[in-house]
């Protein structure tokens, strides 16, 4: 199943003369304008049952407007219409910004021009749709069917787009995207199941096959299953499952969370957060990162901000309204509205090779391979619960013992809830195991990189769900 070239060159000429025409219009009308142009195509391919069930493609193209004018600010899409069409959307963006309420809060946009560095990876192939999806999706499915499994459903997802922004502050940019994703759930049989995805921005940079098998060894872990007590467990988070938690912690660390009142991390710049052999990196300029980009929502170049270092709070992250609300620098976040997190990465000086070592430092604990339903109910506290999904593993004495069952029959879910905090999950983090690698939960905002996370001391209650 070959998949056929879209878009062209024509098509970008056609949307770069609307963004050219819209910055030309609102241009002089206002103190800060930002006009943003996207486009760019999804093709979703759904496996069902171990085979393709079908592939569907999604074309995008917006123009995005942000407009301020005396401290008024407004934002507004206008797709891709007729010339007159757009005239008359501008103008009453005009009108209606004069209405708005001052924001004292705002403090404009960042001013050009910049020189890009970014190197971010980029794949031809799937622009191009030069590949074969069946052949990719059979890779998955076939290792996993020989190991063992009785099924597989996921999906497939490949984006090719392409985004330019002009402002007012002398910034005219553009950069072109390609990711590819792969979410498999390998079924061994109706009681055990187990997660494994892939993320890169290049067709190479996934081993389809190994997802497949790291599927399938996960779950031969333990052939018996059994029930725990409630109580306190360490707990080690596979990377699919502590990824929704480190992507808590980048979106914490925003200014925007910050000044919301929806952080744990507020007053805490400075201070220490984590165990002091934690660090935390917010990365935009990662090669492969699927959130990683070439320059921000205002054109500021992308780059790698140090958030925590050794425990200790750095910096928050910032646009360059707020950065210039707090004395600071902008970090490259923006966000026109507020700061916005990228890829966030954990870091820990006690790292260990292979998640087997993490499990043999662990007395009495869980192994939990994916999490859902992951909630707040104090985020100034950073106090959360969420709910271990597929395989979860007892361990006892340095060894798995045996598989959580199910909390019900047909249940995704082990029957356990895990209630924590994310301050003392992050002084309680003893250690973290086995590769970093990108991963991505419906949980999350975005795609986040992690080890496997050892964490001390854990309440574990019954779960369920509502």
């Amino acid at each position: 199943m070959a998949m056929g070239k879209r878009g062209g060159k024509g098509a970008e000429e056609a949307i770069d003369d609307a963004i050219e025409f819209v910055f030309g219009e609102l241009e002089g009308k206002a103190e800060d304008v930002v006009v943003t142009s996207s486009s760019g195509t999804s093709t979703y391919v759904k496996v069902v049952d171990s085979r393709v069930d079908s592939v569907v493609d999604i074309d995008d193209s917006d123009i995005g407007v942000f407009i301020a004018k005396g401290k008024r600010l407004l934002f507004t899409n206008l797709g891709l219409v007729g010339r007159e069409e757009m005239r008359k959307k501008l103008d009453r963006a005009l009108k209606t910004v004069e209405l708005l309420q001052v924001n004292r809060d705002y403090h404009g946009i960042a001013e050009g021009p910049y020189r890009y560095k970014s190197a971010l990876n980029y794949d031809p192939s799937v622009e191009n749709g030069d590949y074969d999806a069946e052949d990719i999706v059979s890779r998955v499915v076939s290792t996993a069917l020989d190991g063992g499994a009785s099924y597989v459903h996921g999906m497939l997802t490949l984006y090719r787009g392409r985004r330019r922004l002009m402002t007012s502050g002398n910034v005219d940019a553009t950069e072109k995207d390609t990711s590819v994703s792969f979410s498999a759930r390998v079924f061994m049989d109706s009681e055990t199941s187990v997660q494994s995805n892939g993320a890169s921005r290049t067709l190479d940079g996934i081993d389809y096959e190994g997802l497949g098998d790291y599927a399938v060894r996960t779950a031969k872990m333990a052939r018996t299953s059994g029930m725990i007590a409630e109580g306190n467990y360490d707990v080690i988070y596979m990377p699919i499952a502590a990824g929704v938690l480190v992507d808590r912690i980048g979106s914490a660390v925003s200014m925007g969370s910050v000044e919301a009142g929806f952080s744990f991390l507020m007053d805490k710049l400075g201070k220490n957060v984590t165990d002091t052999d934690i660090s935390v990196y917010d990365d935009a300029s990662a090669p492969d990162g699927l959130s990683s980009y070439a320059f921000d929502q205002e054109g500021v170049p992308s780059q790698k901000t140090t958030v925590i270092k050794d425990g200790t709070l750095k910096t928050y992250l910032h646009n360059t309204s707020t950065a210039r609300k707090y004395g600071t620098k902008t970090t490259g976040n923006a966000g026109l509205v507020s700061p916005d997190s990228t890829g966030t990465l954990i870091t820990h000086k006690n790292h260990m090779k292979s998640v087997e070592e993490l499990v043999k430092e662990v007395k009495r604990g869980v192994l939990v391979t994916n999490v859902w339903y992951t909630r707040f109910s104090n985020y100034v506290s950073g106090e959360f619960s969420t709910v271990p999904r597929d395989a979860a593993f007892y361990v006892e004495n340095g060894e798995i013992r045996y598989r959580i069952s199910m909390g019900a029959k047909g249940s995704a879910s082990a029957g356990i809830r895990i209630n924590d905090s994310l301050p003392r999950m992050l002084k309680e983090m003893d250690a973290t195991g086995g590769d970093t690698v990108q991963v991505y939960n419906w949980d999350s905002q975005d795609y986040n990189f992690t080890p496997a996370l050892l964490v001390r001391d854990v309440k574990l209650t019954s779960a369920t769900i509502i």
